[in-house]
C-alpha cells in the first residue's frame, strides 16, 4: 500500500541544519525529511533571509554557498514555494505575536497553502497552525 503525500513548509534554519547534517534536527523532522512520499516545500523567502543575514554577518557559509544550497535542494527535493500576493494579505490580520518579518511570511504561506510548518520556534505554536519539531 503506498503511503500518502503530506505537505510541509520548512524554516530557514531547518534547510540550513539539513544541510550542515546537523543533529540540532530532531528525530520527528529527521523522519519527516527521509520520508520521500512528503512534499517538502521552502520558501523564496528563506534565501532572502539566508543572503541578508550573510551581508549583516550574521550567518557565514563557504564560497560557493548559492550552488551549494541549491544543489542540496535538489538532492533533499525541495521545491521552491514562490511569494504569492495572497501570502502577503494573510499578514494583514495576522496578530503580532511573532515580529520577525520572515517568519510572518512563513507562518501566512503555510497557512494559505495549508502545509505542516516544521521548526523549533516555539512562537509559531502561538498560531493556529500545525506545527512539527
Amino acid at each position: 500500500m503506498k503511503r500518502s503525500s503530506k505537505k510541509y513548509l520548512i524554516d530557514t534554519h531547518v534547510f540550513l541544519w539539513s544541510v550542515a547534517n546537523s543533529e540540532l534536527l530532531s528525530k520527528k523532522v529527521t523522519a519527516i525529511l527521509s520520508e520521500k512520499t512528503n512534499e517538502i516545500y521552502i520558501s523564496k523567502i528563506s534565501f532572502w533571509e539566508i543572503c541578508l543575514k550573510i551581508s549583516k554577518g550574521k550567518l557565514i557559509l563557504e564560497k560557493g554557498w548559492e550552488k551549494k544550497l541549491e544543489n542540496e535542494r535538489k538532492i533533499n527535493r525541495f521545491t521552491w514555494l514562490e511569494i504569492e500576493p495572497k501570502h502577503c494579505l494573510g499578514i494583514v490580520s495576522m496578530q503580532w505575536h511573532h515580529k520577525d518579518p520572515f517568519d510572518r511570511m512563513l507562518l501566512s504561506q503555510a497557512k494559505c497553502e495549508k502545509l505542516k510548518l516544521i521548526s523549533s520556534d516555539d512562537k509559531f505554536n502561538l498560531y493556529n497552525l500545525n506545527v512539527c519539531w
